[in-house]
């Protein structure tokens, strides 16, 4: 009976990812490192198989790099769609430009022909989520831009900034009522719990 693997995704923020690839051939298992944004928030991505489970191996990068604060520094959790999740790491900064592959453990994730393949599927892709959020009301396609990008409920500034620019990108006019109204509504239903709706009652009751 083979043993059980979990599919790790992992993002550190750092300029060099030397104790992250440390920790990750110590693993075992096979993995992948990107780097992204160099110039103004360089980050590394990471997806690990791991034949041990998330805490531990929290724990050992922890160890490894103890500078990680927890305060948006880095993350550590099971990646639910590994094939979606790789294609979006390979994305690169645009449809002509590969990314930055700092690091690989694996025949498959050392392939530059598979690197490519993952990389031309994101845009593809990319292109037809495009084309069907263009035929979806505004405030409907920009709940789901901001799930896809995991924004926080409670980041209405992230929110606000999405909403123009979806206003922006289909030649509509920004009505500054109009945006803090949906912004408001797209707090609500990002929001886990009742937390945003309570929030929002409470500003009401207090105008």
């Amino acid at each position: 009976m083979s043993a059980i693997r979990y599919d790790i995704a992992i993002r550190v923020d750092a300029l060099d990812c030397s104790s992250l690839r440390a920790v990750l051939d110590s693993d075992g298992g096979s993995y992948l490192i990107v780097k992204e944004l160099e110039d103004t928030n360089p980050h590394f991505h990471c997806y690990l198989r791991s034949a041990r489970k998330l805490p531990a191996v929290r724990a050992a990068l922890k160890r490894a790099m103890p500078e990680l604060n927890g305060n948006g520094s880095y993350s550590v959790s099971l990646c639910r769609d590994v094939e979606r999740y790789l294609r979006y790491m390979l994305k690169g900064e645009s449809v002509s430009e590969m990314p930055e592959v700092v690091a690989a453990n694996g025949l498959e994730y050392q392939s530059d022909e598979w690197q490519k393949a993952q990389h031309d599927a994101y845009w593809a892709e990319n292109v037809e989520i495009g084309r069907r959020r263009k035929l979806m009301p505004v405030a409907e396609a920009v709940l789901a831009a901001c799930k896809e990008k995991n924004l926080k409920w409670d980041d209405r500034d992230a929110i606000a900034e999405m909403y123009i620019r979806e206003l922006v990108a289909r030649d509509k006019a920004v009505n500054l009522f109009s945006v803090r109204s949906n912004v408001s509504l797209l707090q609500c239903k990002l929001c886990p719990d009742d937390t945003a709706i309570k929030l929002l009652a409470g500003h009401c009751v207090n105008y």
